[in-house]
């Protein structure tokens, strides 16, 4: 038996006016109407990437070698087996130790670990953008005139590559604080010490040695910098995360029947309700900045009256129009990739969705411990809906959700099954010999 909401009748007012009924052709050609209004083309292949290159990679992401007490990895908060994150509202970094919800101890990190599919069509890289192209053939980083036009020249993959310079800087990911190894005595914003120390261990490992020069044949070892390792570690993640063979990119490429009446009605909801004003292009994101009224919970990031707020993509520009505004999501995978928002805020994608039906409204009602498992985090929710309102983003101020049930269905089109299965990207040792498992 038909749902009651799939019933002709329910489908007037989706896809921008006219009812297509519930006949499959009339479907079809309402959603390639949308997506031809939307100037929506297929998904860019993953560049191609050397054998060489992409093992050295590979034992990088997974070697705690990069960390300053040599106990957490790269992957250790984007695993392959969890759908490249680690399943969590928020991480737990250094000193942590297991995998996923299995993961004790270890420092909260103050933003939601991002999954890594399809990196190679994103155009800015964490949620607030920090990495990001200067206009200039450059890149815009934390580390300013530190990241040398020498080190950008390794940069095979763009913003993917600078970005992996930046986690083994961090204190609470993976660098670890003053006092517990070398690389957390060195000041914070001394980058190039940071990456010449990284340098310095994993030319002390032989096996180190070997695999860089063979991923970059006709240059020794003595000559790279960690520009070279973080090359590396996206080239691996680049090609070892691609994500394409999806039911919507085979629909979008010409086959009528990738896509159920069901999923059709869920991408003409999608559409109706104006998600693709901001969930456009390659990857389903504009790589723009929102304030979309989101609970604000964690350690935060040292900004307001107590240190646990954080302002967004404020902190990087410094301008108060950005306040509380993070980067759309990527909507790649997105069934498999919760919790989902910038904190981990909802742990149900439905629910998520319906946030976007009346935002003010659905931030005043937000209750933590009904959409955020990890109890730990129940206490550090801060009382500042009023100050996010004040900022938020006006196009959310009145933003309406037609069937938030339908939109999560055609949201289901978006996983590539064969990419969530990675267990075979993990390996089984590392040149450093520090465990793998978590």
């Amino acid at each position: 038996m038909a749902e009651a909401d799939e019933s002709p009748e329910s489908l007037r007012g989706y896809g921008g006016g006219g009812s297509p009924g519930g006949n499959q052709a009339a479907l079809v050609a309402a959603v390639r109407g949308e997506i031809a209004d939307h100037g929506i083309e297929a998904s860019p292949a993953a560049p191609s990437v050397s054998d060489e290159l992409f093992t050295l990679g590979q034992s990088l992401a997974f070697d705690k070698e990069l960390s300053g007490n040599r106990n957490i990895s790269c992957l250790s908060c984007h695993h392959p087996t969890l759908a490249s994150g680690d399943a969590r509202a928020l991480p737990l970094g250094e000193g942590g130790s297991g995998l996923g919800v299995d993961r004790v101890d270890g420092e909260i990190i103050p933003r939601n670990a991002p999954h890594l599919f399809n990196l190679h069509v994103y155009d800015t890289m964490f949620w607030d953008s920090r990495v990001e192209p200067d206009g200039g053939g450059g890149f815009a980083t934390p580390a300013g005139d530190q990241l040398t036009p020498e080190m950008e020249a390794v940069f095979d993959f763009g913003v993917v590559s600078a970005q992996a310079m930046f986690p083994v800087t961090s204190p609470e990911e993976m660098r670890g604080h003053p006092g517990s190894n070398d690389l957390a005595d060195i000041p914070g914003d001394d980058f190039t010490a940071i990456w010449e120390t990284l340098m310095n261990r994993l030319g002390a490992i032989p096996e180190y040695v070997d695999l860089f020069e063979d991923a970059y044949p006709g240059t020794d070892f003595d000559d790279m910098t960690f520009a070279h390792a973080a090359n590396a570690i996206a080239a691996f993640e680049i090609a070892g995360f691609e994500a394409n063979d999806t039911p919507w990119e085979a629909f979008v490429a010409g086959d009528d029947d990738a896509l159920s009446k069901k999923e059709l009605r869920g991408a003409l909801a999608f559409f109706d309700s104006g998600c693709a004003s901001c969930h456009s292009g390659p990857g389903f994101s504009d790589f723009e900045h929102h304030n979309t009224a989101l609970a604000q919970f964690g350690p935060g990031k040292g900004d307001g009256p107590t240190g646990t707020d954080d302002f967004g993509r404020q902190r990087v520009t410094g301008d108060a129009d950005d306040m509380y505004r993070f980067r759309t999501a990527t909507l790649v995978n997105v069934a498999a990739t919760g919790p989902w928002g910038h904190d981990g805020q909802f742990k149900d994608l439905k629910q998520f969705v319906k946030h976007y039906d009346d935002p003010i409204k659905r931030l005043n009602k937000y209750k933590i411990h009904k959409h955020v498992d990890n109890e730990e985090l129940w206490e550090l929710e801060l009382d500042n809906a009023d100050d996010v309102i004040d900022a938020l983003t006006a196009a959310f101020a009145d933003s309406e959700v037609n069937n938030a049930r339908r939109i999560e269905r055609f949201l289901g089109t978006l996983t590539d099954e064969d990419s969530l299965d990675g267990a075979d990207l993990v390996p089984d040792s590392v040149p450093s010999g520090l465990p793998v498992a978590d």
